[in-house]
């Protein structure tokens, strides 16, 4: 996505990006367990590869749960 900026959003400027925070929303899977026991591993796994990726270190992550 970031390597096509200019494409994938035709009004980019071409000025630097300031990442300022990331959202995303659990998705319940109560027949599969073994998914739901994984979660909290993978979601700590994905948030710290998407700060080293961005080089953002402290990157805010907001989840949300659907009520």
């Amino acid at each position: 996505m970031l390597a096509n900026l200019k494409t994938n959003f035709p009004d980019y400027d071409g000025r630097a990006i300031n990442w300022r925070a990331s959202a995303g929303t659990r998705v319940e899977r109560p027949g599969q367990p073994i998914l739901n026991n994984e979660y909290e591993k993978n979601l700590a796994n994905f948030i710290r590869d998407v700060r080293k990726d961005l080089g953002v270190a402290k990157l805010p992550f907001v989840i949300a749960k659907p009520a």
